[in-house]
């Protein structure tokens, strides 16, 4: 079973890929240049992602 800080681990790189400005926001440089896909596409990409990680 995974520790909580790789779950943490995971969900927050996952959060950061799906959302580049609000990693940028929170100081990681490294995504700067990206900002959110905002198509709706990507909102049910997200939306199965977060469904999943509940299961």
């Amino acid at each position: 079973m995974p520790s909580f800080a790789e779950l943490t681990n995971e969900f927050l790189d996952a959060e950061f890929e799906e959302s580049p400005v609000r990693a940028s926001g929170l100081g990681l440089t490294e995504y700067d240049e990206r900002l959110d896909d905002l198509s709706e596409t990507a909102f049910e990409r997200r939306r199965v992602a977060d469904t999943e990680w509940l299961e």
